[in-house]
């Protein structure tokens, strides 16, 4: 197989930021038919407050309700549609995003359209709506009004009393009492010019692109940027679970918590992430799967926000097996922390990350992505300096990595209806 190295993942790029503070990111792609021009903004659930708990996912719902130009959804959509294009958003923790992926020939053209929703969004049809993010919230309740999303209850132990741990999605009552003043005040707030970065990846020039950025969005608002609030300590209680029963298995995250994207030993704590979890060769599935038979999927991943961070194993597994499962992700995370790992595993965890890096380089979309909401949450990287540290992480730093986030307690979270039995096992194996 060719050797890859952080140098071939060069490519071209400019940055600057338009006279409101909008900072643009243009990135060619020469010989690509499909182009994205993505808007990041810095607004999620972890900006909210209890009582205002879902309201950047209603917001993210309502812009799509249409423009002052195209003042219905159906008009906004026919006008994108008709030039090839659609729209995609996605509300997260952190931000949301907004990706209109098109020919290169009509990308620009459709961001124009779009962008007048951030500027002037009708925000008609809020009752209609309402019932669209009620069925949406419903798909993740019990019969009893719970949630049974095991990664909601999981974030709750890892930062209690913090927006880090709310739901993206808000409350039933929330959505209920939002009104359209409230839609508005969310808007002035976070939907500003220097609170979000807009990424342009095609076969276009930076000219036509920036021209097309300032005709579009030139003239938003400035606002100001948001600031992050960091949590404090996780609780003490290291074990939580909600009785889901009829379920064959049980939803299992092993989680710890961690520093966060900016800490000095990031890079290292994906290496470790993927020495647990790249690919069907990787130790979790080896260990797991293959050996034990424990689950037919399993998976880690590190989620890094700004402050802080979150490590965690997650599983689905047959009830009484979730203690096993419990005990043998502490187990694979202690021994990474324990002993380097070999230098051939190493090596085939770098190669597969710089070829996952460099396919971002065939997709705008994900190309877009990376620096947008990289520059969003203040990530000052390429994917060549991305490649390089992570390439220049060694055996002991990974291994010393491991040994900080996973020397602290972790943190169990279980929906499913296991017996009293298996509680037990897993509270003895948290001490």
């Amino acid at each position: 197989m060719k050797s890859l190295s952080p140098h071939d993942l060069a490519h071209p790029r400019e940055e600057l930021v338009l006279d409101n503070g909008l900072r643009v990111i243009v990135l060619p792609t020469p010989g690509r038919v499909s182009a994205s021009a993505s808007l990041y903004v810095k607004c999620g659930s972890r900006f909210e407050e209890a009582t205002t708990n879902g309201l950047s996912h209603v917001v993210e719902h309502m812009v799509f309700r249409g423009s002052e130009r195209h003042p219905t959804s159906a008009a906004l959509n026919l006008a994108i549609e008709e030039l090839g294009a659609h729209v995609e958003a996605t509300t997260s923790v952190d931000l949301t995003s907004y990706e209109v992926l098109a020919p290169r020939e009509t990308v620009l053209e459709a961001l124009q359209t779009f962008a007048e929703v951030f500027r002037a969004p009708c925000f008609e049809g809020f009752e209609v709506e309402k019932r669209v993010l009620r069925a949406e919230i419903e798909e993740e309740l019990d019969e009893h009004g719970r949630s049974y999303d095991v990664s909601d209850l999981s974030r709750k132990q890892l930062f209690p009393g913090h927006p880090l741990g709310f739901s993206v999605s808000g409350t039933l009552n929330n959505v209920a009492r939002f009104t359209v003043a409230d839609l508005e005040r969310h808007l002035r707030r976070f939907y500003v010019a220097s609170n979000a970065v807009l990424a342009v990846a095609g076969d276009l020039s930076i000219d036509e692109v920036v021209a097309a950025a300032t005709r579009a969005l030139g003239d938003w608002q400035r606002g100001e940027p948001v600031v992050v609030e960091t949590p404090r300590e996780p609780a003490k209680k290291t074990y939580a679970s909600l009785d889901d029963p009829g379920g064959a298995q049980s939803d299992l995250r092993v989680a710890w918590r961690t520093a966060g994207a900016h800490a000095p030993d990031a890079r290292a704590l994906q290496v470790v992430e993927r020495l647990l979890d790249d690919g069907l060769a990787a130790r979790l599935q080896k260990r797991v799967v293959d050996e034990k038979g424990l689950a037919y999927h399993v998976s880690a991943g590190a989620d890094l926000f700004e402050d802080v961070g979150a490590f965690d194993v997650q599983a689905s597994v047959a009830h009484d097996k979730t203690p096993t499962m419990v005990r043998e992700a502490m187990q694979i995370a202690r021994e990474l922390g324990s002993e380097a790992a070999p230098s051939a595993e190493l090596d085939r965890v770098r190669r597969r990350y710089l070829w996952s890096q460099r396919t971002l380089l065939d997709v705008p979309r994900d190309l877009a992505s990376f620096y947008g909401s990289g520059r969003l949450l203040g990530l000052d990287e390429t994917l060549a300096s991305a490649g390089e540290s992570f390439v220049d992480v060694d055996a002991e730093s990974a291994r010393a990595a491991a040994e900080r986030v996973f020397a602290e307690p972790a943190f169990v979270a279980v929906v499913g209806e296991l017996p009293r039995s298996a509680e037990r096992q897993i509270k003895a194996l948290l001490g």
